[in-house]
């Protein structure tokens, strides 16, 4: 019984420290995933941020184009109507006063074009402008809500993975016990049957016992029979 206990100690102190080096391994491991899930993380937040800062540098770019080609336009329509002003010039200084008065209403006519076509000009550019507002603020509400998104998968999955680890630790603490309960009811039993081969045992030898004794009275008689027939 001394040796089994012994063994039994000893297989419960090994199966301890292999569950300890099991549970430190699992830890290590469960380490290195959330490292590897946050270095993932920020690498993923790296490229998205370097992505936002090409679009931002292509559509700077293609405004910056956009506002000179604009100016370049207005540049040629000023010159045009300058070039158009001097001929309108050399051309009066050759006309009747009629068709001077003509060429006067034409020229209103014209300027009262050219204030209308810029005014439409300036109003699509701002309606561009405010376009190209409503696009930024719409794709940075899309950023922040793709980072609000992926921060509740991560919180989600870390919160599941606790509880994951939580139930195993339970079920397994909940095996233990059972093995243990197990072990203390195998060890009552067999200690049980020990007592009971024992007293059985001891049983027979005291019967054994009587028997010897019995068969040693009974030898002890006969003799004493005989010696007595012998005498008379």
């Amino acid at each position: 019984e001394e040796q089994e206990s012994k063994r039994q100690k000893k297989e419960a102190e090994e199966r301890k420290k292999r569950e300890e080096e099991e549970c430190k391994r699992r830890e290590e491991e469960e380490c290195k995933q959330r490292e590897l899930r946050e270095k993932e993380a920020a690498e993923r937040k790296r490229h998205e941020e370097e992505e936002r800062k090409r679009r931002e540098e292509e559509e700077r770019t293609q405004k910056e184009n956009a506002e000179a080609e604009q100016r370049r336009r207005e540049e040629q329509a000023a010159r045009e109507r300058e070039e158009e002003e001097r001929r309108r010039v050399e051309e009066a200084a050759a006309v009747t006063a009629r068709e001077k008065e003509a060429l006067r209403l034409q020229h209103e006519r014209e300027e009262k074009q050219a204030a209308e076509r810029k005014q439409r000009e300036e109003a699509e550019r701002q309606k561009r402008e405010e376009a190209e507002r409503e696009r930024q603020a719409r794709e940075e509400q899309e950023r922040l809500k793709r980072e609000e998104e992926e921060r509740y998968r991560r919180e989600e999955a870390e919160r599941k993975q606790r509880a994951l680890l939580e139930q195993e630790a339970i079920e397994r603490k909940k095996r233990e016990e059972e093995e243990r309960q197990r072990k203390e009811k195998e060890l009552a039993e067999r200690k049980q049957r020990e007592e009971k081969e024992a007293a059985e045992r001891k049983q027979r030898e005291e019967q054994e016992r009587k028997r010897k004794e019995e068969e040693k009275e009974e030898e002890r008689k006969r003799k004493e029979e005989e010696e007595r027939k012998q005498k008379e």
